[in-house]
This record gives C-alpha cells, structure tokens and sequence, in this order.
C-alpha cells in the first residue's frame, strides 16, 4: 500500500476509477499521486483569487447607493484581503481532512505581504506607526517563508525570566502584547461604532445616557482585555495584590486629583446636573457643553474657543446651568426716560419692540414695568424669554438696545442722562 493510499483513500479510490476508465493513465500513476495534491491546491488558489476579485468588483460597482451598518467596512475591504481570509479558512479545511498545504501556506504568506499594508491603512495609527506595523509584520511574512520562524519561536519560549512568584517567557509577553493592542483597539472602534449607528442621534437615550453607555462599555472592555493579558501571560492576579496597595497609596497621595476628576465625571454623568448640550457659564467663560471626557468637559463659547473644565471643578464650584430643566432663558434690558414722557407710550413701545423681534418667545409674553423713579429719569424694565441660550445673548440684547433708540428717535422720546450746574463763587 502506497503512502499516497494511506494518506488520501478517497481520492486513491477515486484515481483508480479514473485509471480504470483510461488505462492509458496506469503507467503515470506514481506521477499522477505526486502531482494531484498540488495541483488541487493550485487550483483552489485561482478559484479563490476569482471569487474574491469578482466579489469585491461586485459590491462596490453595484451596491453604492444602499446604506447599511456593514457595507461601508466591507467596501473597503481590497480583494487580497478578502483572498487572505479566504485561503486561511480552506487551509484549516484542508488540515481537518488531513490534506496537504503546502501551496496553500506559501499563497497565504505571499497574499499576506500584498494585503498588510492595506489593512495596516484602515487602522488609526499614524504614518510613521504604520510604516513600522507594515516592516514588523513583513519581517514575521519573510521567516515564516522561509521556515525560520519556528526556531526562533523555540527560543523566545524557552527562554524564562521570573518576575515575582511567576515564571515568564519573551513569547508569552510578546502574545500579551499583540492580544492586548488587538483587544483594545476592538474595544475602542466597537464602542465607537456603537455609538455613531446606534446611540448618536436616537432620541431614546438622552445625551447623559448616550456618554454613560459608551464609558462604560470602554472600561469594562478594558479591563476585560487586562484580564485576559493576564491570562495569557500565566500571571495570577493574586501576584497584583502588592501592586494594589501601592495603586491605592498613590491615588490616596499623588493621583488624588485624577481619581477625583474621573469619579467627578461618573457623577456628572449619572445626576445628569451638566450633559451635551447644555449651555453653562463658570467664571468668565459662557458656551454650550460640547463633550464630556473621562477627566474633562469640553465647552465651546460663543467666540468659538474651546475651553476644558476639569470634572471636579463642576462639582465644587458654583455654575449657571442655563438649560438644566429647560433651555428657556429670561433677559432683562433696563432703560430710563425723560419725567416729560408719556409712561404708558413708552411701555407700549418697548412691548412692541420685543414682540416684533422673531428670536425672541412670544409665551410668555414680553412685558415691560416701571421700577422706580429715580434721580433724572423713570427707570423701565424690559423683561423677555429666549429659547435658545447656545447661540448667545449678547446678540440679542444689542439689537434689543438698537432697536429701542432708533424708535425713541422717531417717537422724540428722551433717555436723560445726570447733569450737573456748578456755581461759582465770585472771590470779591
């Protein structure tokens, strides 16, 4: 019995069969055992390049104008890539039915070379970060070719060093580490896409709600892919016990800060006092809340600048939430008119004057009140509501203050201002 027999008993039986048919073949079957299995190989490599072409030319030429959550990640997928996976997938086919891949594992490689830089591309990492991914993968490429990566495995795995009570190997941490980065980038895009198709924009969850769910699903995947850092490596977490006692030192002594920014920000988060959107004044600064971080707040004012407002800092300092229950805002603009005035004019006017003004609330009314009758004039207020505190005030109240002189000068109503009369005492 043949090595090819033992090995391959369906496709034997299936040779003969064919031998039978053609006995031409029988005097080429040493040759025909040797040759089947890579050219079946082969052939499966020009099929998957095909369907792999012919599917990428596929989607992108016919399916531009349909928007779903996977299409714009798939679009972006090149041909050898979705050929790499392709192979990979029958490769392990092939392992399970104990077939030979020997063709299959130098096509994986070379389309590996080919398609690394594509998919390094799709990443946020930086050119230069890039640059070193697409060398460092090329050098693995090239040994595993060559076959010189299993020794070099060897040797990385068998060296051990022994950090506490545990026993490490470089392979095991340089495993860690290709898991960790894995681990958290897949965190930070899938949270990401999460909350750009799911969360942004549906008005089940409140902006609160939204920042709430994305940082939590940050930390718990984190400290997951920690975890299973941990396990890859062989540490025991009990060996972290010593580390958590001088974490907590630290944060009691030098990292209070920190701890208390992050902490603040959960707070901030869950009592919804302060939340995308809202417009705030602290201090001199006055803008709408843009964003909120694990340490900070973003708020934009109203000159466009951006100012970062530490968590705590919200916590125990005083802010003017001006959209807190509901964004309306009330303004008061004060003026004063001459004694010789017709008062009810003059509140009829400054009424009128707000109504007509289409940013300003027309329920409540806009009214205006006399509020005392003081030195040279009888002091108005104009009291009126404005729905839409985040593109500002002081816009308003000028063209409010505007407004009220050009129609005084056509009413010829007066805005005294103090005089004073000095008498001069003659010296004689």
């Amino acid at each position: 019995m043949s090595t090819f027999e033992v090995t391959h008993p369906t496709l034997h039986k299936s040779i003969e069969k064919i031998i039978d048919f053609l006995p031409i073949l029988e005097e080429f079957q040493g040759k025909i055992h040797l040759m089947i299995p890579s050219l079946i190989q082969i052939v499966a490599i020009i099929l998957t390049f095909l369907v792999a072409f012919t599917t990428v030319t596929f989607i992108n030429k016919t399916t531009p104008h349909k928007k779903t959550i996977l299409l714009p990640f798939v679009q972006k997928i090149s041909a050898e890539t979705f050929a790499l996976f392709t192979l990979i997938f029958m490769r392990t086919f092939f392992m399970l039915t104990e077939f030979e891949t020997t063709w299959l594992d130098i096509a994986i490689v070379l389309t590996a070379i080919r398609s690394i830089p594509h998919m390094v591309n799709l990443t946020p990492l930086e050119k230069g970060s890039r640059r070193k991914v697409i060398i460092t993968a090329w050098i693995i490429l090239a040994l595993m070719l060559t076959q010189n990566i299993m020794p070099l495995i060897t040797f990385l795995d068998s060296t051990t060093f022994t950090v506490g009570t545990s026993t490490l190997t470089p392979w095991a941490v340089i495993k860690a580490i290709i898991m960790f980065t894995l681990l958290v980038t897949t965190v930070t895009k899938g949270t990401a896409f999460i909350e750009r198709k799911f969360l942004k924009g549906n008005r089940k969850f409140s902006p609160s709600a939204r920042t709430l769910i994305v940082k939590t699903s940050n930390i718990v995947g984190l400290t997951i892919a920690f975890l299973i850092t941990l396990d890859i490596i062989g540490i025991d977490l009990a060996a972290f016990a010593f580390f958590g006692g001088a974490l907590g030192i630290g944060i009691g002594f030098g990292l209070q800060k920190i701890v208390g920014n992050l902490i603040s920000g959960m707070i901030l988060i869950i009592d919804k006092s302060i939340k995308p959107g809202d417009v705030i004044s602290l201090g001199d600064s006055y803008g709408e809340i843009t964003d909120m971080h694990a340490r900070y707040v973003v708020m934009r004012r109203r000159d466009g600048m951006e100012v970062l407002i530490p968590n705590e800092t919200l916590m125990t300092t005083e802010v003017t939430n001006w959209s807190f229950n509901n964004r309306n805002v009330r303004i008061i603009i004060s003026v004063g008119v001459s004694y010789d005035s017709d008062l009810e004019k003059v509140q009829n006017i400054l009424q009128e004057i707000a109504i007509e003004n289409d940013e300003i609330m027309q329920d409540p009314t806009p009214k205006a009140l006399i509020t005392a009758f003081a030195d040279s004039s009888v002091n108005f207020e104009l009291r009126f509501w404005l729905d839409d505190p985040e593109n500002g005030l002081g816009a308003v109240r000028s063209q409010m203050y505007m407004d009220i002189w050009k129609r005084f000068k056509e009413e010829g109503i007066e805005i005294p201002f103090p005089q004073r009369v000095l008498h001069m005492k003659d010296a004689q």
